[in-house]
């Protein structure tokens, strides 16, 4: 979903970049003698970026403004990561039938309700 100032950036460039900066970081953790990282948080200044590995092949990115507190992204991407790996999961192994109807209904109702409650006031 595209909102806010993210929504004005080019989507494509920013998912490629972050996929990059995913796979390097799998190597540092192996490095450093880890199996992998399961997430990043990279701070800016005004704006601040949580990536987060969702199953083993996909990625869930949460851009947040410095207004809004670093642990209820986590906790809620976690949320939403466990979720949506389930979703994913059943979209894999199920036909194009269950696919439709998962996509249709669970993950937009989902990630609807996880982005409403990253940004209530």
């Amino acid at each position: 979903t595209q909102g806010g100032p993210a929504g004005q950036r080019d989507i494509i460039a920013l998912g490629a970049l972050l996929a990059g900066a995913f796979a390097s970081s799998r190597h540092v953790a192996e490095i450093l003698g880890e199996r992998d990282f399961r997430s990043i948080l990279q701070q800016g200044v005004q704006e601040s970026i949580y990536t987060s590995l969702v199953g083993e092949q996909w990625l869930l990115v949460v851009v947040f403004d410095k207004q809004t507190h670093v642990g209820l992204v986590k906790v809620l991407a976690r949320k939403a990561a466990e979720e949506l790996e389930r979703t994913l999961e059943r979209v894999q192994s199920g036909g194009k039938q269950a696919k439709e109807q998962v996509i249709n209904v669970q993950f937009r109702s989902s990630v609807d309700n996880t982005i409403d409650r990253l940004f209530q006031d």
